[in-house]
């Protein structure tokens, strides 16, 4: 899928890291409108695009299948909640913009549940089986625990909703809920497609117009910066909360089930999608990405993130078992340790010699007061 590069271990990315020196020269606001117009158009909505698509597909499935009489086949729900948990984590690392309008990053994707929220209110809204909160209106004032991709994981893969669905007869409450669900993502995504590549309002012409009395945005810098910051973000999401939770300090304190949708045996995939889409970021995709704005005197700097992204795909393909299972087994965990590094290097990279080449400070990211 990438073009292949010579391949560099933790330990030379990390001495690589320490060799460069910091950068000060300044990126023309030129420079920084061009590359943030490219992404807006060729990165940015072209992925909500798909998100929506695969959004619409899961609902339009869900529909089917609790129309169909039991015993009823999931296989198909099952792949078209993958293609839509897919389509979200190539989109993820975008934190600003609409995605914050109406909570909807958390009600699409409420994880870490580091309080099991989710799972205590799914047990009650099955206890109570209470129809009128699954109208689309009261199910979007619902909990953001109980909205999105991670309740329809655990609807559509444990016991016992799994049975229920699957061979119910006078009691379809699971499968209205799960319907309840898909519609409510796929009206999340519809909304986020249109508010990106809407017309002359869309987010897409904000970012191209930054600066004015009541602009978002300062200069096409600050827009820059919002996208570096969303990327540091992301890897620090990646590092700390899908790998160095779930990895433990050591082989005995391994936490399997803080893994990000375990249940579904996705969470490597999870990962691979995420770095995946981070990389096409900085590449560029149709157009300029980020590395764009690196001058030529700092092509160290963007041949290292270049093969530090390479690297950390290529690692993460190793790994032949479930994430979940893997932290476990004291044969795969040297993989996801040497995994986990590799991203901790990069998010150093990143968060330090990157935003400091594009002269994009961070600031704080949207994990400070968690």
């Amino acid at each position: 899928m990438f073009p292949r590069r010579p391949i560099v271990t933790s330990a030379c990315l990390a001495a690589a890291m320490l060799a460069l020196t910091v950068p000060t020269a300044a990126v023309e606001e030129a420079n920084y409108a061009r590359v943030n117009a490219s992404l807006a158009a060729h990165h940015i909505a072209p992925r909500y695009w798909r998100l929506a698509t695969a959004a619409k597909a899961f609902d339009r499935t869900v529909t089917e299948l609790c129309r169909a009489a039991p015993p009823r086949d999931l296989a198909p729900a099952r792949a078209a909640f993958n293609g839509a948990m897919d389509a979200w984590m190539d989109i993820e690392h975008i934190h600003h913009g609409p995605v914050e309008l109406f909570m909807r990053k958390f009600r699409i994707h409420y994880w870490p549940d580091k309080g099991s929220r989710g799972a205590r209110q799914i047990r009650q809204l099955l206890a109570r089986k209470d129809a009128a909160v699954l109208s689309p209106d009261d199910f979007r004032a619902a909990s953001v625990a109980v909205q999105g991709l991670p309740t329809a994981e655990r609807l559509l893969f444990t016991e016992p909703s799994v049975g229920a669905i699957a061979a119910e007869t006078d009691d379809d409450y699971p499968c209205r809920l799960l319907g309840a669900i898909s519609f409510n993502i796929a009206d999340m995504a519809g909304g986020l497609d249109a508010d990106w590549s809407g017309g002359t309002r869309s987010f897409v012409k904000e970012l191209q117009n930054p600066g004015g009395g009541d602009a978002r945005y300062e200069d096409h810098g600050a827009v820059t910066a919002e996208f570096v910051k969303g990327l540091n973000t992301s890897l620090i999401t990646i590092a700390d909360l899908k790998l160095d939770a779930v990895l433990g300090k050591t082989l005995k304190e391994a936490m399997p089930r803080r893994s990000e949708s375990w249940r579904s045996g996705r969470s490597l995939r999870n990962i691979v999608r995420d770095i995946g889409a981070i990389r096409a970021m900085y590449e560029g995709e149709g157009g300029p990405g980020l590395k764009a704005l690196l001058p030529a005197s700092k092509s160290a700097l963007a041949d290292l993130l270049s093969r530090a992204f390479d690297q950390i795909l290529a690692t993460a393909r190793t790994i032949d078992a479930p994430l979940a299972r893997a932290v476990a087994d004291p044969a795969k965990r040297p993989a996801v340790e040497r995994l986990a590094k590799e991203i901790r290097a990069l998010k150093q990279l990143v968060g330090g010699r990157l935003a400091t080449a594009l002269g994009t400070p961070l600031g704080f990211n949207a994990l400070d007061g968690d």
